[in-house]
């Protein structure tokens, strides 16, 4: 364009690098997660798949980077409670509010899917661009025992098996 925009443009580049336009900062995720010592489970175009293992090594619970390289990246845990809609206790659904409020972050979705049943998933949504290795962390760990601690209290009232 001009002169004027040739070099705010220049300078941003500088700055920021040459890999991150509009936001966008291509293998952002592949990084952190390398910075941390994870392995990258599973890969669906930009969204990535991390498997969090029990004390025994088993999957316990994953978690879902959604757009990990655009600017805002969802972080989602999904719980493996899984219940029929027309028979879910009121219990659940106001337990689930009160812990929306006290979550330092994210929140606690319903959703049905085609069979009917309702799926409970923590979800996180954050500027990407500001996600560190530490912050990234802690994010994935304080979602998935979010969702373990749930599972579990499911698990003891019969709701899980």
């Amino acid at each position: 364009m001009g002169f004027f925009t040739d070099l705010v443009n220049d300078v941003v580049t500088t700055i920021t690098g040459p890999d991150i336009q509009d936001g966008k900062e291509p293998g952002r995720i592949d990084r952190l997660c390398q910075a941390l010592g994870w392995t990258i489970d599973e890969r669906d175009g930009n969204d990535i798949y991390l498997c969090f293992s029990d004390q025994r090594g088993e999957c316990r619970h994953g978690i879902l980077i959604v757009d990990g390289d655009d600017e805002l990246a969802m972080i989602v845990c999904q719980s493996h409670v899984c219940l029929p809609t027309s028979r879910l206790p009121p219990e659940i659904c106001g337990y689930l509010l009160n812990r929306n409020h006290t979550l330092v972050l994210g929140a606690w979705q319903v959703k049905e899917n085609d069979q009917r049943n309702a799926i409970f998933t923590v979800g996180y949504e954050c500027l990407a661009a500001g996600l560190t290795p530490p912050s990234f962390k802690w994010i994935c760990e304080k979602i998935v025992n979010e969702v373990a601690d749930f599972d579990k209290k499911m698990q003891g009232a019969g709701l899980l098996h």
